[in-house]
């Protein structure tokens, strides 16, 4: 037997955006229904190294699509600028269910990217249906995915981006296939203010903004691993979304409060998969705001990664390796 090896531009060209978006939509749906098998992802931190990144090992069978494997990869912040790489560095190996045995190899840098800003849109299909304005903080390689999910996604009058890096705005302004008008913001206030919903995709462990800066009604999300938020935000808001609980307990936006007893299970809404599977109803967060917390999940990146395969498999495309 042999192993399939897919390059990032290879991954590239077998999978569309409208099909990441629904593959995102349906395994959050399965995780609502119980369908899924994913123990929470397990974390190498790296912070205290001169990478200053991390790693994540996230299994992940997928009952639906037979998709089973493991995504191993991370964030290292300082690779564009020191290493000419990206940030975001990982591998997929996807595994026949019944055997083991490897059937594909394949890079997970992309596939984690669009996923994650796909799993946004999502959200916000469920949680904010009627958003008009978008503020995206941070447009990196994530931010700009987001960009791209939501405008595929939503009838957007505008998007407001704010980034500190120059190179990362001229990218996210020039990005192709994108309808709604840019507005590039002097400040994560200004950029934050009148938007419905806010995405924030930085590699900040502080606040970006505050609590009066936020529009009544609005849907903040928070991707990643950072506390991009300030606590009151957390706090105070009307509702609580994540992904996946028990990985939320331990990582992302919500850990800190987890750890230190501010909050709870009985404190989260619900996970965007009980939502979306018709098992709770949609909160309204009124003249308040909500929070969803999406730290990643190994399900989406199996399930995307098999697509692929699949895909690879009828077009004759990617290198085999025998091992």
């Amino acid at each position: 037997m042999t192993t399939l090896l897919l390059s990032r531009d290879d991954i590239k060209a077998l999978l569309r955006e409208e099909e990441i978006l629904q593959i995102v939509e349906a395994v959050y749906r399965s995780h609502g229904l119980g369908e899924i098998i994913m123990p929470p992802k397990v974390t190498i931190d790296l912070s205290d190294t001169e990478s200053g990144g991390s790693l994540n090992a996230m299994p992940a069978f997928v009952i639906g699509q037979n998709a089973a494997g493991v995504k191993f990869g991370g964030g290292f912040p300082l690779n564009p600028v020191k290493e000419n790489l990206p940030a975001t560095i990982a591998t997929i190996l996807l595994v026949d269910p019944k055997t083991g045995y490897p059937l594909a190899i394949l890079e997970g840098g992309y596939i984690t990217v669009v996923r994650t800003g796909a799993s946004a849109a999502v959200a916000a299909k469920y949680l904010l249906p009627s958003l008009q304005r978008l503020a995206v903080l941070g447009v990196g390689a994530v931010g700009r995915a987001v960009i791209s999910a939501f405008d595929r996604s939503f009838p957007l009058r505008e998007i407001r981006i704010y980034d500190i890096s120059e190179t990362s705005i001229q990218k996210a302004l020039s990005l192709t296939g994108v309808q709604a008008s840019r507005c590039i913001c002097s400040s994560p206030e200004d950029c934050t203010s009148k938007a419905d919903v806010i995405v924030t995709a930085t590699h900040e462990d502080k606040p970006l903004f505050k609590q009066e800066y936020v529009k009544p009604g609005a849907l903040i999300i928070s991707l990643g691993s950072y506390r991009e938020l300030a606590p009151l935000l957390v706090m105070d808001s009307v509702y609580r979304i994540v992904d996946n609980l028990d990985q939320n307990r331990h990582r992302g936006e919500f850990r800190t409060y987890f750890e230190a007893g501010k909050l709870s299970g009985s404190d989260i809404y619900a996970e965007i998969g009980d939502i979306i599977a018709g098992r709770m109803p949609a909160p309204s967060a009124g003249e308040g705001w909500g929070v969803a917390s999406l730290i990643g999940m190994g399900s989406l990146d199996i399930a995307i990664a098999k697509k692929a395969y699949e895909e690879a498999r009828r077009d004759s495309i990617g290198r085999s390796f025998e091992f």
